[in-house]
């Protein structure tokens, strides 16, 4: 009776946070919400089955199915139409806005690739073709959309432009007004909303435009099978409310904005109230903005990203766009971001402005722009050189640069310059990147290698308190020295030791013992004997008093393990439990630890999404973190 009683709250618990999910965290008035990248029943490639996200209960079906495909937009699915598909969703009482509302309101994040014909993206209305009952979300036959009411004088709300094979953020508000009563909102004209008088009787109630039906709710064709969208579709969220300009709207497009790589030109604002990009802050560099984060409240883990101006949607670049990506954040948390954006300067190498070293280095007009909120730690940068000219060879990574101006001044002599790890095609890619809040960064390329090549940098506690740098390079055959540099803020370094280079010798070690509680970072600056030199990668360590500690190395977590750090002062036994957030254990694992740093997983690939403690017993020494699991 107890195990089937903790069940029970176990599934109580996950439902509550589900429900929770809302986008941007808007929950009030929240009738339909269905995303790609869940509630999907895809079969032979079609998508049979798209389940509401704000409610499992209800559903859309397919009469004649979509195409689901992959890595649409910004690493997302979507769904495509080809102006015959269609999904039909619950309607009466539980159609999304109730019948004869005056106030309501839709999102769309979708894209055409035609604009010379009627389309229609999703309607809620009668099967009566002259009662304008309906609210839809429609294109035009000369590039605009809007919403159509279902006869005339419906054209009269389909005033706003849109660009074929573009993805855009659309919102319909209906307001209960007596004129200028319907906005309509996108990513091109954001702070100055297109508003509409489309109640020629002047009457906010009762008039025969306000009187919405709730016969058909249906995605992707008209009612009748006259004008079926030829594009794609990627999330649709529908209130039984309108939603004006404010906090509520804010938080609903930068969610999307984040999700799709979609430029806002605006301000970004977290569900928990934080702005982790600010235009004014950002002044200049307000182009092709997208970023990496994590907002549970808005269902979101963002772990690549790239802006859908740029970029495809798995991550390639445009030709000639200079595609961008960030991926791979070593401690993303909830309400932590990383947002880029870019000052449109000219992709083209030159001299202008390039540090000393290496020789021959030649960098891009263009300057990127972070901001952070919270940490997402080191993550992967990949620049595509699709369509542009370059000095690099693109079979050799230590050809090409990037490089990171902490002061964000754009002054490139003194930066931190990364070495790139690899290349695939046009692509290159550098890890292990560190972009402070403020600091600004460009790319570059030689037209030879340099002459050491870094393979690895690694930090290690080897007691409870002393940290042992190792490194292995190659090709050092022109280095002189290895100047260890430390901080504690990961910005401000100071010189701490130097290793002699030996050119038969690839690995290296440096011992910083007794260090302090608290973060410590370090870098390498080697130094060859023509006084050229490069910086390694940024590497960090925590040290805490404890005998035992305990660091979650993701959360929240979308794979099928918890990966944790114990930094233990001696050899011991530790057991690695989940449990409820009732505090029912749900499986457990007893694994041994070594003196220093050891990283651990535990397996939860069985468990449900949910919130979970993870508890790790050491003795009597008990330590709690908690876990998100998506």
């Amino acid at each position: 009776m107890k195990r089937k009683f903790y069940t029970l709250v176990f599934f109580v618990s996950l439902a509550q946070f589900l429900m929770a999910q809302a986008p941007g965290g808007i929950s009030t008035n929240l009738t339909m919400w269905v995303r790609t990248t869940s509630g999907t029943t895809v079969a032979g490639g079609l998508l049979t089955n798209w389940t509401y996200v704000n409610d499992v209960t209800k559903s859309f079906t397919a009469t004649t199915a979509p195409t689901f495909t992959t890595n649409a937009v910004n690493f997302n699915p979507a769904v495509v139409f080809t102006q015959t598909q269609f999904m039909d969703g619950p309607t009466g009482a539980n159609a999304p806005i109730s019948a004869g509302n005056d106030a309501y309101t839709a999102f769309v994040v979708w894209k055409s690739t035609i604009t010379n014909d009627f389309q229609r993206l999703w309607e809620q209305r009668s099967t009566c073709n002259s009662c304008n009952d309906a609210f839809s979300i429609a294109t035009w036959n000369d590039g605009n959309y809007g919403d159509e009411t279902g006869t005339n004088p419906f054209q009269f709300t389909l005033p706003q432009p849109y660009t074929a094979n573009t993805w855009h953020i659309s919102q319909i508000n209906l307001k209960a007004a007596a004129t200028n009563d319907l906005e309509i909102v996108d990513e091109t004209n954001y702070t100055s909303p297109l508003v509409v008088n489309t109640d020629p009787s002047g009457t906010p109630n009762g008039a025969v435009l306000r009187d919405l039906a709730n016969t058909v709710n249906r995605i992707g064709l008209n009612h009748d099978g006259t004008t079926g969208l030829a594009g794609s579709i990627a999330e649709i969220i529908v209130y039984n409310s309108n939603i004006d300009a404010g906090a509520s709207r804010d938080k609903i497009f930068s969610y999307l904005s984040l999700k799709y790589g979609v430029n806002l030109n605006h301000d970004l604002t977290a569900s928990g109230g934080a702005t982790p990009w600010s235009s004014a802050t950002n002044t200049g560099y307000t182009n092709n903005v997208f970023g990496i984060g994590n907002d549970v409240a808005s269902g979101l883990s963002i772990s690549q990203s790239n802006s859908a101006n740029t970029g495809n949607g798995d991550g390639t670049g445009i030709s000639g766009a200079g595609n961008v990506t960030l991926a791979n954040p070593s401690s993303p948390t909830d309400q932590s971001f990383l947002f880029v954006g870019n000052d449109n300067g000219t992709l083209t190498e030159s001299t202008t402005g390039v540090p000393a070293s290496p020789a021959g280095l030649q960098i891009m007009a263009r300057n990127w722009k972070a901001q952070h909120t919270g940490n997402v730690g080191t993550v992967n940068v990949t620049f595509d050189y699709n369509g542009l000219a370059h000095q690099g060879n693109l079979t050799d990574p230590t050809t090409f640069r990037m490089l990171v101006d902490p002061t964000g001044s754009n002054t490139y002599t003194a930066a931190t310059a990364y070495v790139a790890s690899a290349t695939s095609g046009t692509t290159v890619t550098y890890t292990g990147v560190t972009l402070p809040t403020g600091s600004t960064f460009t790319f570059g390329s030689t037209p030879v290698s340099l002459p050491v090549v870094w393979r690895s940098f690694t930090a290690d506690l080897t007691g409870k308190d002393d940290i042992t740098l190792n490194w292995v390079i190659d090709e050092n055959q022109n280095a002189k020295v290895y100047e260890v540099e430390h901080s504690l803020d990961g910005t401000h370094f100071s010189k701490i030791g130097e290793v002699a280079n030996e050119t038969d010798t690839k690995a290296y070690s440096f011992d910083y013992p007794s260090a302090t509680a608290g973060t410590h970072y370090f870098r390498v600056h080697e130094v060859d004997l023509d006084g050229k030199f490069i910086y390694s990668k940024i590497i960090s360590v925590l040290v805490k008093t404890n005998d035992y500690t305990l660091r979650l190395l993701s959360n929240p977590v979308n794979t099928s393990a918890v990966d944790m750090e114990i930094v233990s002062a001696t050899s011991a036994k530790a057991t690695l439990s989940l449990l409820s957030s009732a505090g029912s254990r749900i499986l457990a694992l007893q694994q041994q630890v070594q003196p220093g740093s050891n990283r651990l997983q535990l397996p939860i690939g069985t468990v449900a999404a949910g919130n979970y403690i993870l508890q790790v017993r050491i003795g009597s020494t008990v330590l709690h973190e908690k876990v998100i699991k998506l």
